[in-house]
């Protein structure tokens, strides 16, 4: 730390308050790995588990009005 007048000059490190460990790092992008993971499985095992019924507005052996 330098004084000049009223200013203060810092170092990044001390400005930061300590070092930048890579470890957050690694646990953000491991993290964020597995997060998209169990969405994709999720979404994948829910895709298949419909049975594409036909939508709600369509009952079975009755027309629909021509218009």
């Amino acid at each position: 730390m330098e004084r000049h007048g009223d200013e203060v000059e810092l170092t990044t490190t001390e400005a930061r308050a300590g070092g930048r460990p890579r470890s957050m790092k690694t646990v953000l992008l491991v993290s964020l790995a597995l997060v998209v993971a169990i969405f994709a499985v999720i979404f994948f095992v829910g895709m298949g588990s419909t049975d594409n019924a036909e939508p709600d507005s369509v009952v079975k052996g009755q027309e629909t009005p021509a218009a």
